[in-house]
């Protein structure tokens, strides 16, 4: 009876101690934040999953395994809806207004084949990816094909390649960028009339083992041999965005390595420069590591939107979940989820924005997510429109109504802390400053605090300096007779 006794209280020491433990990052909830350690916090919740719309909802019958969802500029939606070889066309309210599902090439009717990408142009032209019968296709409102991209110049340079695009996005000159995920070198780019003109901004993939290792193989290996190494070599890209300056904005999953969102000029440079602790690294994505049946699990990006205010959205296929960033890469917001339930998803695979609102495609569950921003957003929203123009005084206010309801939000003190910074009160800058985690800022600020300590007590300092030497030298003297007293003696 004692032994059973001691055994029970074992156990009970066990099961106590397993309670005091941290709950691990797979059970925290759907809303938090990154604080400057790198550790997520709760926050409060930044959009709410409103509606959930599906191929009936929208009046087209239901959708099968769709790819890509489109905002054009009249907040006209578009899906690229692939297994039912379709576009399907709908208004603001997302009900429909037409489907595609064939063009008139050169005289001849032909079919869509397994669309998975749709984009509409300043030009007026409806941009598809018709993925099955390898090109991109850009019809206009009669459903004639006015521009066709295919592989036949990418041939020239590689005959390996077998021409799979996916997504597609047009500038303002009519340069066309297009996403193949079977090709590691780049996003195909072609100009105005239709020519391939080489691959635009390189991925880090390059520099991988494997590209390297297949560069050599090239040499023994046959040609079949080396197109089956290709398929292998992950690929670069997963999804582009361009905004109205033509600043192109790329998605990579995580198995690419390297950077896994990029805002690319026209040089196909990357000027997307995080801020921050948590983002000086460039790091995207939940960045607490998670295991899944002893495997890492990492946020892979699928898709990529940025609106005119600056604010970037990454959706992470892995978790389910769409991540918010400011101008500045700092982290605002992360909502979504894996399963069944209203604002979650089986398998993210677009996003765009619809006023106000995410729209988030779900090819699994063939059903569109409608997310609104929360009055505690709205909030967030209002105070960044300040922040971002960089009229921090102006935000303040703001930034403190914020605070209110998410004390740990650094970004706010952040705000707040550059506010107090250009109204002269270096002291309260530093304050906040450290809390938002601004190296830069603080610096600036210590600096201009010791300035103005110097300044504030710079008689009292020659004074307490004169002070103080006089006092050296008295005492001096005092030593040196003392010592001269007693050598006489």
């Amino acid at each position: 009876m004692k032994k059973a006794a001691r055994h029970t209280a074992v156990l009970a020491m066990i099961l106590a101690l397993v309670s005091c433990l941290p709950v691990c990052a797979l059970t925290r909830g759907n809303d938090y934040l990154y604080d400057t350690q790198d550790r997520s916090v709760p926050a409060p919740a930044a959009y709410t999953a409103v509606e959930g719309v599906d191929g009936a909802d929208m009046g087209v019958g239901a959708l099968r395994s769709p790819q890509d969802v489109f905002v054009d500029r009249e907040q006209n939606v578009y899906i690229a809806d692939t297994d039912n070889n379709r576009i399907v066309l709908l208004d603001s309210q997302l009900k429909k207004t037409g489907v595609i599902t064939q063009i008139v090439y050169k005289g001849e009717t032909q079919e869509l084949s397994g669309p998975k990408g749709v984009y509409k142009a300043v030009d007026g032209l409806l941009y598809i990816c018709d993925t099955g019968n390898e090109r991109v296709v850009a019809v206009n409102e009669r459903g004639e094909a006015v521009r066709v991209m295919t592989s036949e110049s990418i041939a020239a340079i590689n005959t390996s390649i077998r021409f799979a695009p996916e997504k597609v996005v047009v500038d303002t000159d009519g340069n066309v960028y297009v996403v193949d995920p079977s090709i590691y070198q780049g996003i195909v780019q072609y100009n105005k009339d239709d020519a391939f003109i080489g691959f635009f901004a390189p991925n880090e993939v390059e520099a991988t083992t494997d590209v390297l290792l297949m560069q050599l193989w090239k040499r023994w290996f046959s040609d079949q041999q080396v197109d089956a190494m290709q398929k292998a070599l992950p690929s670069a890209y997963s999804n582009l965005y361009i905004d109205e300056e033509n600043f192109l904005y790329a998605s990579s999953p995580a198995r690419s390595g390297g950077k896994q969102l990029k805002r690319l000029n026209t040089l196909g440079v990357d000027i997307l420069q995080p801020e921050g602790k948590a983002y000086g690294l460039g790091k995207f994505g939940d960045l607490e590591t998670s295991y899944e049946d002893y495997k890492e699990v990492t946020s892979a990006f699928v898709d990529v939107h940025a609106d005119k205010s600056g604010i970037l959205c990454g959706a992470d296929s892995t978790r389910g979940r769409l991540f918010l960033y400011d101008a500045d890469c700092s982290l605002i917001a992360v909502f979504g989820d894996t399963g069944d339930t209203r604002g979650a998803f089986r398998s993210l695979v677009a996003i765009d924005k619809l006023g106000d609102n995410y729209l988030a495609l779900d090819s699994e569950k063939a059903s569109l997510t409608v997310f609104a921003p929360t009055d505690y957003m709205r909030a967030v929203l209002d105070a960044l429109s300040y922040y971002s123009a960089g009229r921090y005084v102006e935000s303040v206010d703001l930034w403190e109504g914020v605070l209110q309801r998410n004390s740990g939000f650094t970004l706010a003190y952040r705000s707040i802390g550059r506010a107090y910074f250009q109204e002269g009160d270096n002291a309260a800058a530093m304050r906040m400053l450290k809390k938002g985690d601004d190296p830069y800022f603080y610096s600036m600020a210590l600096k201009e605090y010791r300035k103005e300590f110097v300044r504030r007590y710079f008689v009292f300092l020659i004074l307490g300096g004169a002070a103080v030497l006089t006092g050296l030298v008295f005492l001096l003297r005092r030593l040196r007779r003392w010592m001269l007293s007693g050598k006489e003696r």
